[in-house]
């Protein structure tokens, strides 16, 4: 068993099952071994009624050094997606860098060459950018989700620039894997907002911006993704009032639950915070109305904030969120009363399988070593039986040499006389 944690997250498309991708490195077996790297996908169970009845299982793994990837690292924002046929994609950026974006995908119907030396199920491979990619100026967000165009999904790789308001969109090849661009469009503040969250769903790219930091308005955008315009679209542009507290969001979210848009108004200014989300009843009525609801965490740093459940009226559905911060463990939030949710402390999540670390106390930050947990133990108790064998030893050898110098000494004293003649 192992305990990991999980860099990005999302759920299948009917909502009901969460895929994460996450980095963990094989056990080692003793002191003088070291684990692998591997990229691990795993999934929940299906339909969990509450955070705390997650069950974990790994999809596939492979070793990180066949594939891309640079590890976890704070300074790098992950986004992942999956289809109806249950193929994976992670798109990574480096935030602190003007440099392109980079991914892994895993097919389970996919073949690898023999070359890789890849035993495991399904086939893993590489998504890198075209050389025609056009590379967007200091990002900020970004968002994955597929849309449908003429019959057949298209995957959505959207990055919103903190220098110039402008989103740069691109798709994913299915055929060679690469991310090439398909438009740009700068949105105008006066009707769109200074842009502070982006998300695909519902074959839209929907946007959350705000007017200034003090009052209302906020803006909540819509634009159609079918067909991908080069430039800006014609969008539907609410101006929301009642929302105040999201001008002053440092950590804004926007997200499809149950078939509603939600704004997650995050504010990680004081570590235990009151945090807002503003459900918007219906997107195509003019002032959205909002149903608000708050939750009490520390959302510094938020990595991802995924909810399962498609509608609030199917059979066995679930209904609630998972997030986690970069560097800490993972939380559900849900099942709270009319105005507020429930926060579950998830800690980390573990699997059957021997990868990731035998502690389930340590985050990103810690270092990974052979030397926790169970192996202590087992390194403890492998001393104990060392040395009652080596007592063992030591005194069938001192029996050995006192009964041999005994019978040394009796035929030194006794020795056989010859018979007389």
């Amino acid at each position: 068993m192992g305990f990991i944690d999980i860099i990005c997250l999302t759920t299948n498309p009917e909502a009901t099952t969460f895929y994460g991708l996450a980095y963990a490195t094989t056990q080692a077996f003793d002191q003088h071994s070291t684990g692998i790297p591997h990229n691990v996908l795993v999934k929940s169970n299906t339909n969990p009624s509450l955070p705390n009845y997650l069950t974990w299982s790994v999809v596939a793994k492979i070793p990180s050094s066949k594939v891309l990837g640079y590890g976890y690292s704070s300074s790098i924002q992950y986004s992942c997606a999956i289809n109806a046929q249950e193929i994976f994609t992670m798109i990574g950026r480096i935030t602190d860098r003007d440099q392109a974006p980079f991914g892994v995908r895993y097919d389970p119907a996919g073949t690898m060459d023999p070359s890789f030396d890849y035993h495991g199920p399904g086939a893993w491979v590489n998504i890198t950018a075209d050389a025609g990619y056009t590379l967007p100026r200091n990002v900020k967000k970004q968002a994955l989700g597929y849309v449908s165009n003429g019959g057949a999904n298209v995957l959505i790789y959207a990055s919103l620039s903190d220098v110039d308001n402008t989103i740069s969109l691109a798709t994913v090849s299915e055929a060679d894997k690469a991310i090439s661009t398909a438009g740009t469009w700068a949105l105008n503040i006066t009707s769109h907002g200074k842009v502070g969250a982006l998300t695909i769903a519902n074959d839209n790219l929907y946007s959350f911006g705000t007017a200034n930091a003090t009052s209302d308005p906020i803006f909540l955008s819509g634009f159609p993704l079918i067909p991908i315009k080069t430039a800006t679209p014609a969008s539907m542009a609410i101006s929301m009032t009642g929302a105040n507290t999201c001008n002053t969001a440092t950590d804004p979210f926007i997200y499809n639950k149950q078939e509603s848009l939600t704004l997650l108004c995050g504010d990680s200014s004081t570590p235990t915070q009151t945090q807002t989300q503003y459900t918007i009843e219906d997107i195509n009525v003019a002032p959205g109305r909002l149903m608000a609801k708050t939750f009490t965490a520390n959302i510094a740093g938020i990595n991802y904030f995924v909810p399962i459940g498609k509608s609030n009226n199917a059979a066995n559905s679930s209904s609630f969120i998972l997030f986690s911060t970069k560097g800490g463990p993972m939380y559900g939030v849900g099942y709270g009363g009319a105005s507020s949710d429930i926060v579950y402390n998830m800690g980390r999540i573990n699997v059957a399988e021997d990868i990731g670390d035998e502690s389930g106390n340590s985050d990103f930050s810690e270092e990974r070593s052979w030397w926790t947990g169970a192996r202590k133990a087992q390194f403890a108790l492998g001393c104990v039986v060392a040395v009652m064998l080596l007592i063992g030893l030591i005194y069938r050898l001192t029996k050995y040499y006192k009964d041999r110098k005994k019978r040394k000494e009796v035929v030194e004293l006794d020795p056989i006389q010859p018979a007389a003649i």
